[in-house]
C-alpha cells in the first residue's frame, strides 16, 4: 500500500500539515489561516504584517506549482500592499463567513490583495500584417523565439488619436510563413499599421470566493482586489465599497485567459471619471455575470481590450462618470445590460469596439447619451431589444473623421426613444418595435 508522507513547514507560527500527493515529486496541498501567523482579524488592528506571513507560506508552495488555500474568517486590517507573486500553481482565496474580508487602513496606497500569476516577458516584435476577422493563421512569417503555447498580445493601432486595438491569443503553432493562433482574430486587421507582437507569460490559477474589500478607512490611492495574468481564474461573489481616491478601484482584472467572473458587487468605488469600480482589462474567452455597480465615483464598469467573452446580467445604477465603457473590445456576447442615472453616458462602445451583439438593453435616465457610439471606428455591432428613454440623448453615433462607426443595427427599439443623434454617413440601421 502507498504510504502517505507528511511534512511540516515551520513559519513563525505553528506548523502546518502539508500531505504530500506521492514521494515523485507530485505537488503538495495545503490551506492556511491568517490567525495562525498572530492576525486578530476585528478590522481595527493592523494585520499587514501576520498577513504577509501568511501569504508568503501560501506563495512558496503555489510557486513550486502546488495547491494552496487561504481560509479567511473574519475581516482584516491592511495598511500596506499585500500580494502573491508568480503564481504557478492553484490558489484560493475563500470566505467562510459573511463578510469576511479586508479593511485598507491608514494614508498610505494599498492593494489590499494582489494576486498576480506571470507578467510580460519580453518577447516583442513587430510586422506589417493584414489579416481577416475569423482568421487563425496570421501570414507574419517566423518570430525568432515564439514557440506554441504561449500567449501572445496582438496590438495595433485604430487610426484615431492614441487608441490601440489589442486582442490575448494562444499560440497553437508556428512555422516560417507565419503563427496559428488558438481562436480566431475578433477584429480586421487592415494592414496600414504595424502590428505589435508580445508573450505574456500567464500561468497561475487562482479561485476567489466570498470576499469583500472596504476602502472607506483608507485615503490613499487603495484598491481593493487586483487579480493578473492569470489561467482560468474563477472568481465569485466579491463585493468592494469605498475606494474613491485620485487612482482608486474596488475590483480589477488584467491579463486573464478562460476566466469566469460571477456575483460581483460594488458601491462607491472610482474616482472623477477617471477610473473604474470594477475593471476587466485584456480579458479573452471568459464568461462575467451578473456584475452590479451603485453610486460609482468615476466609470462603474470599464471592459476594455475584451474579446470573445459572455457577459450576462451587469448593471450600473447612479454612477458619476460613464455607466459601462466598452474600449476597443470586439467579438463579445452580451446579454441584460442596464444603465440607470449616469453623471455622463449610459452604455458607451468606443475605440473601435466591433463585432459584438447586445441583447436586452435598458438605458434611462443619464444626462448625456443613454447608448453612445462614438464614431471611432466602432462597426458592425448588432443591439436588440434596446429600451432608452429619458437620456439627454436616447441613441447617439457619431463620426469622427477620418473613423466612422459603420453597419451597426439597431433592432427592436422601443418607441419611448425619441432623442436620437445618428450622424447620417454612418449609415446606420434602426428598426422599431411593432
Amino acid at each position: 500500500m502507498r504510504r502517505k508522507l507528511l511534512r511540516a513547514i515551520s513559519l513563525t507560527g505553528p506548523a502546518i500539515l502539508l500531505p504530500a500527493r506521492g514521494l515523485r515529486g507530485e505537488t503538495l496541498d495545503a490551506s492556511f489561516r491568517p490567525e495562525d501567523f498572530g492576525a486578530v482579524g476585528n478590522a481595527i488592528n493592523d494585520d499587514t504584517f501576520a498577513l504577509a506571513k501568511c501569504f508568503d507560506a501560501a506563495g512558496a508552495i503555489v510557486r513550486k506549482g502546488g495547491n494552496a488555500t487561504i481560509v479567511l474568517a473574519n475581516v482584516y486590517a491592511v495598511a500596506a500592499t499585500t500580494s502573491i507573486r508568480n503564481i504557478n500553481g492553484n490558489l484560493s482565496l475563500i470566505g467562510t463567513q459573511p463578510g469576511a474580508g479586508f479593511k485598507a487602513v491608514g494614508t498610505d496606497d494599498v492593494i489590499c490583495v494582489h494576486l498576480s500569476g506571470g507578467r510580460q516577458v519580453g518577447l516583442t516584435w513587430t510586422a506589417e500584417l493584414k489579416a481577416s476577422r475569423g482568421d487563425r493563421f496570421v501570414p507574419v512569417g517566423s518570430l525568432s523565439g515564439l514557440v506554441p503555447r504561449q500567449n501572445l498580445l496582438l496590438s495595433q493601432p485604430t487610426g484615431y488619436a492614441k487608441d490601440v486595438q489589442r486582442y490575448l491569443n494562444r499560440v497553437v503553432d508556428v512555422s516560417d510563413n507565419g503563427i496559428e493562433l488558438e481562436f480566431p482574430l475578433p477584429n480586421d486587421i487592415p494592414g496600414q499599421f504595424s502590428t505589435r507582437f508580445d508573450v505574456i507569460d500567464i500561468t497561475g490559477s487562482v479561485k476567489i470566493k466570498n470576499l469583500t474589500f472596504d476602502g472607506t478607512g483608507n485615503s490613499g490611492n487603495s484598491t481593493g482586489l487586483k487579480a493578473d495574468f492569470l489561467r482560468a481564474p474563477v472568481v465569485t461573489h466579491v463585493t468592494s465599497r469605498g475606494f474613491d481616491q485620485e487612482r482608486g478601484e474596488g475590483q480589477s482584472y488584467l491579463y486573464c485567459y478562460r476566466g469566469s467572473f460571477s456575483g460581483l458587487r460594488d458601491q462607491r468605488s472610482g474616482r472623477s471619471g477617471s477610473t473604474n469600480s470594477i475593471k476587466f482589462y485584456v480579458i479573452s474567452n471568459s464568461r462575467i455575470y451578473d456584475v452590479q455597480v451603485q453610486n460609482s465615483k468615476g466609470f462603474a464598469i470599464g471592459l476594455t481590450h475584451c474579446s470573445y467573452c459572455k457577459v450576462k446580467d451587469i448593471a450600473s445604477i447612479g454612477a458619476a462618470g460613464r455607466g459601462i465603457k466598452l474600449f476597443s473590445s470586439s467579438a463579445n456576447e452580451f446579454s441584460g445590460v442596464r444603465v440607470i442615472d449616469s453623471g455622463k453616458t449610459g452604455l458607451s462602445v468606443t475605440g473601435g469596439s466591433s463585432y459584438n451583439r447586445f441583447e436586452a438593453i435598458e438605458t434611462k435616465h443619464n444626462k448625456q447619451a443613454g447608448l453612445w457610439l462614438n464614431g471611432t471606428g466602432n462597426n458592425f455591432n448588432r443591439f436588440m431589444g434596446v429600451q432608452s428613454a429619458q437620456n439627454g440623448t436616447d441613441i447617439q453615433v457619431a463620426a469622427t473623421p477620418p473613423l466612422l462607426d459603420q453597419g451597426n443595427l439597431f433592432s427592436e427599439v422601443s418607441r419611448d426613444a425619441k432623442r436620437l443623434a445618428i450622424d447620417p454617413r454612418t449609415r446606420t440601421e434602426l428598426r422599431w418595435q411593432r
